[in-house]
């Protein structure tokens, strides 16, 4: 149910023009549609609008629930910061951020660390053989956003219990009117201590980062049903001349 309010409070956002024009409107197409536009028009490269990084850490909620507790004694009311398990399985589930295509080569695997510059990358790698042409002169324009980028912890007991938790709200507009919005979410499979989470210049998570985008790209493609192709010279030179159906 999060997963819906949020698409619908997005699409809600977007779907009214601001005063100042900043915001654009929406006109939301059926998937086939927008698939077949990109098809046969291509898509501009790519953009991406970075996350604000979280870290819930065990330590922090422990110290907002003595102040809260503070605060309670002071001003009467109960206030209780649970303590036991914080987060739901994602409404995608955990996902194995080992298993992915041949996106990044094996100097690639830390690349980013934001998953949507990672998206917005690996859309632009995996357009190719999804049969859309990247083309800087198309009015289709594609932005991932990381809503949702984070490092939280499962339970207060235990140790290596910290997963990378991360939500990409991808749309993609004709000029300025939003015709498409794709939502990818999901938190690792894989369970660390904090401390080997930010070893070494925080290399676990700018690995999973680079994979989440990868995935969050061959997500959008799916849900819009371009999946991938047999690529050959001939469909390469279609495609980049634009007149692959």
């Amino acid at each position: 149910m999060k997963r819906v309010f949020l698409v619908a409070a997005l699409l809600a956002v977007t779907s009214c023009a601001s005063n100042s024009g900043s915001m654009s409107k929406a006109k939301i197409l059926p998937r086939e549609a927008v698939a077949s536009a990109l098809r046969d028009e291509g898509l501009a490269p790519p953009r991406a609008v970075a996350g604000e990084w979280k870290q819930i850490t065990k330590g922090k909620v422990v110290g907002a629930t003595a102040l809260a507790t503070v605060g309670a004694l002071f001003g009467g009311d109960r206030i209780w910061i649970g303590a036991g398990p914080r987060n739901d399985v994602p409404m995608e589930g955990y996902a194995d951020l080992d298993e992915g295509g041949e996106v990044w080569s094996n100097d690639e695997k830390a690349l980013f660390d934001d998953p949507a510059l990672a998206m917005a990358e690996a859309v632009k790698r995996l357009a190719r053989e999804r049969s859309v042409r990247v083309d800087p002169v198309s009015r289709y324009s594609i932005v991932a956003n990381a809503a949702v980028w984070r490092l939280d912890y499962d339970r207060m007991s235990g140790t290596d219990d910290y997963r990378v938790h991360y939500g990409i709200h991808t749309t993609v507009s004709d000029g300025g009117t939003v015709v498409q919005n794709s939502y990818c979410e999901g938190a690792s499979q894989v369970k660390r201590s904090l401390g080997d989470w930010l070893a070494n210049d925080r290399v676990e998570i700018r690995k999973a980062a680079t994979a989440i985008g990868s995935r969050c790209a061959d997500h959008w493609f799916e849900e819009l049903g371009l999946s991938s192709m047999v690529v050959t010279e001939d469909s390469v030179r279609a495609i980049e001349q634009g007149v692959l159906q």
